[in-house]
């Protein structure tokens, strides 16, 4: 398992100091280069590789972390609902073409320009194809299954009507 440090980060007139829960401090002028600070602080302190190490930058922002907090949040839940939105519009295209809409009129209907009507069909068709590739893998599987039990219920009729074939033949039947 790998280690893990918290770091908290505090600015100061040069950038940031970086305060590493039960290592030390070290310093770094933006705070995008701080985790790779950090690594080196450690193996120069330790004389060890700390690759793998978990980092965690905590930036003290005067009051100001929650609020960041809750904008990422919303920016991450404002994402999902694009993704969401993406797919219900893609959707929602290829029923209208299916019902024979022409592009012009899906375009008008949806309220985006044509070119974005074929971006949304090409999207719906590709996940079609996407779907249509994973059933006829499931069947190409399902019929695989269902071949060898054919062929083993075969064999077994088969060594069925050999023993009883055998076995009504008076001169091999032993009395």
């Amino acid at each position: 398992m790998s280690e893990s440090y918290r770091v908290e980060a505090r600015r100061w007139a040069e950038g940031w100091e970086l305060h590493i829960d039960g290592e030390g401090v070290t310093q770094v002028r933006t705070l995008d280069k701080a985790r790779d600070q950090v690594r080196s602080y450690l193996e120069t302190l330790h004389d060890r590789d700390v690759t793998d190490a978990v980092i965690s930058i905590v930036p003290q922002l005067d009051g100001l972390e929650a609020e960041v907090t809750a904008a990422r949040a919303a920016a991450d839940a404002a994402a999902a609902a694009q993704l969401a939105a993406a797919r219900e519009i893609r959707t929602v295209a290829f029923r209208l073409r299916t019902e024979g809409l022409s592009v012009t009129d899906m375009a008008a209907i949806l309220g985006v320009s044509r070119g974005r009507v074929s971006q949304l069909l090409h999207g719906a068709e590709d996940r079609l194809k996407e779907t249509l590739a994973e059933a006829r893998k499931e069947l190409d599987s399902a019929r695989a299954v269902a071949s060898e039990r054919k062929r083993a219920a075969d064999l077994a009729h088969q060594e069925a009507a050999d023993a009883a074939a055998y076995l009504s033949d008076g001169s091999k039947v032993s009395t």
